[in-house]
């Protein structure tokens, strides 16, 4: 139930009225009696049940009749959103009839209009009945909570609660007792004995006292459950249920952890008696005397002694005379101070070596907060001393390093607004050595004035939102002009996490800074080196899969500057598809031999521009013998593909436009010689010698015309037969000329080339068979043409003399050049095979788009 304000002086009334002066006679009748209130004027529907819900009012005085809205249906609202709330109808007139009806629905009374004096008393006796129900309410609201706190007391309480049957029958027992002996709801519907669930040590001692006649004690023993995990103090009291029936109460208290606190007290002690025969440090108590009560083995075996024989002594009786003046001094403070007191020892042996202590005393007090002794103990720090003294030394060699390196050391404390800083950080500040400690304004102004805001800006930062320092800036030194230094700082946080300090150091980089400037400068000129020759370089990781690049290697290819490190699998992806395949393979083969490569390729960007690049690349081994790193260049040659397509273009012109000069100049000349020949028979003689005359001269305009021109002819053959019969031609006429027997082996039936692309294969094998012919003293040719999985494979091989590839005296001619440039036209892969006596093999690989595609690049017939 919801709280009010009942018990409160004030209280709050909601008013259904929509008339303004009775509503000032309602609220001065109840002023008048002393009521006081806080009141919500409404007059309609909608705003009476948002008061309901916001104003939540303790009482409810409502007109029957308004204009919009009846006394009747804002009692129906009422009590749907609290039934509880006194409803008190105020009204001119009422039927008896309605006023009858109103108190069955459950309104509180009603009051006459003409007779509101009885307002008062009606309200007073409403909020009264009202108080007294919620008191009813809150009674049996805090029984029912006692009822469940006894009930959660009983189940949930920290120690183990059960009612047992005087045989010891478990009658009714709640969760932690369930929980010690480890009952289930399956062992509780048994009705199991106390005894099933004890250890059999407990059992017997436990029935004989439940046995007794008549006990009237309680008793209390420890006894361990049947899991053997616990340790349980059972108290059994005598009692008498609400039935009358003699029973136990049993109490069960886990005192596992006491039982295994006094075990550990017990090794401790034995432990403790093994640490005072072992531990190296000398341990020992005295009285308030001064006596020896105790000494470990480390004391006997220091000072050479036996504890039977120093009890009762005191330090001076036995101990070096120094040494025991030193002792009984801190003994003295400790009685004056009463407190812990730690200091360092030393005394000089026998031997002349000095020995060091450190030595931490405490007194010893009894139960009435008086000193009864002295419990010390001391550590030989003999070598920690010398080793403190040695990193003395080290810190002097130390800042000597220091000043040759050019580093310096600092610290800059908040609260006063002081640096101290060492001898290097005074030199790289250019000031006076005799002072280590300045204000952190005269580091300010040492710095160069266009970096002083900068280290303000980071200092102030470090103090106040707590950031460590680490910047670079320039300071200005009297002799040296501008260095460039390296700050950097961590903060330390106080208790009140405040920064409390900075600790910093501070290094001299002006020369690491001319370096870096000297390679930004290289650079730049590699860069800008790279974008006017097209040209852009890597490095791939292969074990990372890592590309470092230049930006105009980014460029050409068009890959986007991102966080990421680019991989070559960016760079393969960018090839274009018809090339991919073999330009991957030509590099993996390369990698796989780690040889290098050069070969050209197409890649297509994303905005489908087509470029043409020449790829060079040169792999570096690790200590195993196995590659590391591809290093490599990329070379836009997209221009130089268009004009060296373009000149061999024009070369196939020119070479068409010689083949019609000889048709249409020597065969018209020569058809005229005939003529001229034939006009002879039957001629005078005085007519022979001039027909003579013009007949040589025809001849010689002839032999003019054919030394103009090439005795190359066009591929008219190629047109007329087809790629095969013009290839078999080619082999049929080497073995007409010379006798050398050339096979062809043609597998391409499905494939339908271009006409640039049949003209470029039967140039290429003719240019191979003349090579053949000219060079190889072979004997055998085959000729192989045929079709791979992307690609047309063209071999031309001979079992001629051969040569060395290797010998920088051979020298490839043009026919081999010419080779190499037509593949290169048709984004195809060239290879050579050769040895001396063993005969030349030359193998063309062609991607399959780049035949069947006219492409705008095309290649002369020479």
């Amino acid at each position: 139930m919801e709280s009010t304000n009942l018990n409160h002086n004030k209280y709050r009334f909601l008013i259904l009225e929509d008339v303004p002066f009775e509503v000032d006679l309602i609220k001065r009748s109840l002023s008048k009696e002393g009521i006081k209130m806080e009141v919500y004027i409404t007059d309609n529907q909608k705003d009476f049940n948002q008061s309901l819900r916001e104003f939540k009012p303790d009482l409810i005085i409502s007109d029957y009749n308004l204009p919009s809205y009846t006394g009747m249906e804002a009692l129906q609202d009422a009590i749907a959103f609290k039934s509880e709330i006194p409803f008190i109808i105020v009204t001119g007139t009422l039927g008896e009839e309605k006023a009858v009806d109103l108190l069955k629905m459950g309104a509180t009374d009603f009051v006459l209009k003409d007779n509101l004096p009885r307002l008062p008393i009606v309200v007073k006796r409403a909020l009264s009945d009202l108080r007294k129900r919620e008191q009813d309410l809150q009674t049996k609201e805090e029984l029912r909570k006692l009822k469940e706190h006894q009930r959660q007391l009983f189940q949930f309480a920290p120690i183990g609660i059960s009612e047992l049957s005087l045989e010891g029958q478990i009658l009714s027992i709640n969760e932690f007792g369930k929980y010690l002996f480890r009952i289930t709801e399956c062992i509780m519907q048994k009705s199991p004995s106390l005894f099933d669930l004890l250890d059999t040590r407990e059992k017997m001692a436990l029935k004989q006292w439940l046995k007794e006649e008549h006990p009237t004690n309680s008793r209390s023993i420890i006894i361990q459950n049947n899991k053997k995990d616990r340790y349980i103090n059972f108290t059994c009291i005598p009692h008498q249920n609400t039935l009358g029936e003699n029973v136990f109460i049993g109490t069960f208290e886990d005192v596992t952890e006491q039982v295994n606190i006094k075990r550990q007290l017990k090794e401790k002690n034995q432990l403790f008696e093994t640490l005072m025969e072992t531990i190296t440090d000398i341990i020992y108590l005295k009285d308030k005397m001064g006596r020896y009560v105790m000494v470990n083995k480390a004391f006997e075996k220091t000072f050479s002694v036996k504890e039977k024989d120093i009890v009762g002594k005191r330090d001076k009786d036995f101990m070096d005379q120094s040494l025991a003046k030193q002792i009984s001094n801190i003994d003295d403070e400790i009685f004056e101070k009463q407190e812990n007191v730690s200091s360092i020892l030393s005394y000089e042996r026998q031997n002349g070596r000095v020995t060091y202590y450190d030595s931490h005393n405490a007194p010893f007090f009894n139960e009435s907060k008086n000193i009864i002794g002295i419990v010390g103990a001391c550590r030989d720090i003999t070598l920690s001393v010398n080793a403190e003294e040695e990193l003395k030394q080290s810190e002097a060699l130390l800042l000597e390093a220091e000043n040759i390196a050019g580093i310096g050391s600092w610290e800059f404390t908040v609260a006063g607004e002081l640096i101290t800083g060492s001898i290097g950080m005074m030199k790289i500040f250019d000031l006076s050595l005799s002072k280590r400690t300045w204000h952190y304004s005269v580091f300010i102004n040492k710095c160069h004035p266009d970096d002083q805001d900068e280290f303000l800006s980071a200092l102030q930062n470090a103090i106040l939102e707590g950031e460590n320092i680490d910047i670079e800036h320039r300071v200005v030194q009297a002799e040296s002009g501008i260095v460039w230094v390296r700050i950097k700082g961590k903060v330390v946080i106080n208790e009140s996490n405040v920064v409390d300090k900075i600790i910093g150091t501070v290094q001299d980089i002006t020369e690491h800074k001319n370096i870096h400037q000297r390679l930004l400068m290289k650079r730049e000129l590699l860069d800008e080196a790279q974008a006017i020759a097209n040209i852009g370089s890597f490095d791939w990781s292969i074990s990372q899969n890592v590309l470092h690049c230049t930006d105009q290697f980014r460029t050409i290819l068009d890959l986007k500057p991102s966080g990421i490190w680019a991989s070559f699998d960016n760079y393969i992806e960018r090839i274009h598809p018809s090339d991919r395949e073999l330009t991957r393979n030509k590099i993996f083969d390369a990698l796989s031999d780690c040889n290098s490569y050069d070969i050209e390729h197409r890649v297509l960007l994303p905005n489908g521009k087509i470029k043409t690049l020449r790829a060079i690349g040169r792999f570096k081994k690790d200590k195993t013998d196995q590659p590391e790193h591809l290093f490599g260049t990329i070379e836009d040659i997209t221009d130089k593909q268009e004009m060296d397509s373009a000149l061999i273009e024009g070369q196939e012109m020119e070479r068409a436009r010689i083949a019609r000069e000889v048709h249409d100049g020597i065969g018209q000349l020569l058809a005229a010689t005939k003529f001229n020949l034939s006009a002879m028979e039957g001629m005078p003689e005085e007519h022979k010698a001039e027909q003579h005359d013009k007949i040589h001269k025809t001849l010689e305009m002839t032999i003019d015309e054919a030394r103009r021109i090439t005795r190359n002819l066009s591929t008219k053959i190629l047109d007329e037969l087809g790629l095969e019969k013009a290839i078999m031609e080619l082999c049929t006429q080497a073995h007409d000329l010379l006798g050398l027997k050339i096979n062809l082996e043609y597998c391409t039936k499905d494939v339908q080339f271009s006409e640039n692309a049949r003209r470029s294969i039967y140039r290429m094998v003719q240019e191979s068979i003349n090579n053949m012919l000219k060079y190889s003293k072979a004997t055998a040719g085959l000729v192989t043409i045929k079709e791979e999985r992307d690609s047309l494979s063209i071999v031309i091989k001979d079992n001629g003399i051969g040569f060395d590839l290797n010998d920088p005296k051979t020298k490839q001619g043009n026919g081999l050049t010419n080779l190499r440039q037509r593949a290169k036209v048709l984004y195809g892969y060239l290879d050579l095979w050769s040895k001396p006596n063993e005969g030349t093999a030359i193998s063309i690989n062609i991607p399959y788009e780049n035949l069947t595609t006219n492409e705008e690049n095309t290649i002369s017939n020479c």
